[in-house]
């Protein structure tokens, strides 16, 4: 196969539209993309940085930086506009697109630690941040939601999408954020479980301004609603746990049949429950909890 020059060219062949180098660097000589760093590249678009990257590359778009304090290697930014990775270390992250979406240390969260920020991905959607020594977490799309974790955060938090999301916290593990407005998982919040200073496997599927602040606790919808008790479940809209282990709801509509536990003993318990006890012999008896005492129901046969 031979190679011919053609009068028809825009730029010269001898020059060609693309600058390359010994390092594996390409970029557009119109362009203001600069790459620091081995076996990098910048394939296109206007004002992209790659600094102190190895194997690192941003595809095209516009103002996309990908930059570390010591060397850091193998990220990557597929397109979109104002996007950014920094931190002491960087490694395996990826931003696929959208604008103005960060995978940073500590600089935009100020309680965090961050030096170590690896294995995280920002599908797209605007205004995202996975922030401080986080882990293996994904916001997928969106607008302004945050992972924000701190030294020695094991992560594997998750965003789906939506407006306005919040997984924050030290040690934070498996927690999930599959959509909504306004909803937060944050350990801050607890009050009264055995880990206090962390939540983790915890979820909100959706709704708004809800919150959980448990371990294995999840909100299913709804709004202002806030689980503060490990192993619990809120359906429903302004509703606080009281307890754990416990489901709350605000009407519950049964279709077919329900059936409760025997106690045995009653133990002890609050206002407004309602017990069934093991009376021996195959047989049950009811209770009600009057604030004081439990007191036996009569049923009418």
């Amino acid at each position: 196969v031979g190679y011919v020059a053609a009068s028809s060219f825009i730029v010269t062949p001898s020059e060609g539209p693309y600058l390359t180098g010994s390092n594996c660097v390409i970029f557009p000589r119109d362009g203001d993309n600069k790459v620091t760093g081995s076996l990098s590249s910048i394939l296109g678009g206007c004002d992209n940085e790659i600094f102190n990257q190895s194997c690192t590359a941003i595809v095209g778009g516009f103002n996309n930086t990908i930059t570390s304090s010591r060397n850091s290697a193998t990220n990557f930014i597929g397109a979109g506009r104002n996007n950014n990775m920094s931190n002491t270390f960087l490694c395996y992250n990826s931003i696929l697109g959208g604008s103005n979406n960060e995978i940073c240390g500590p600089e935009n969260a100020s309680n965090t630690i961050g030096a170590l920020t690896t294995q995280n991905v920002i599908g797209g959607g605007c205004k995202n941040i996975i922030s401080g020594s986080a882990v293996n977490s994904i916001i997928g799309s969106g607008t302004n939601n945050l992972i924000c974790g701190c030294i020695n955060s094991p992560g594997l938090a998750f965003i789906g999408g939506g407006n306005c999301n919040v997984i924050q916290g030290c040690a934070h593990y498996g927690n999930s954020i599959v959509g909504g407005c306004k909803n937060t998982i944050d350990p801050s919040y607890n009050v009264s479980n055995s880990c206090k200073t962390t939540v983790r496997h915890s979820a909100i599927l959706g709704g708004m301004n809800n919150t959980a602040s448990a371990c294995e606790s999840y909100i299913i919808g709804g709004c202002e609603n806030f689980v503060k008790h490990e192993c619990s479940f809120i359906v429903g809209s302004n509703i606080t746990s009281t307890a754990a282990c416990t489901t709350y709801v605000n009407n519950l509509n049964v279709g077919c049949t329900t059936q409760m536990q025997l106690r045995d003993p009653i133990g002890t318990g609050q206002a407004g429950m309602l017990v069934a006890c093991d009376a021996g012999g195959g047989a049950s008896e009811l209770y009600f909890h009057d604030g004081t005492t439990y007191k036996k129901v009569c049923l009418v046969p």
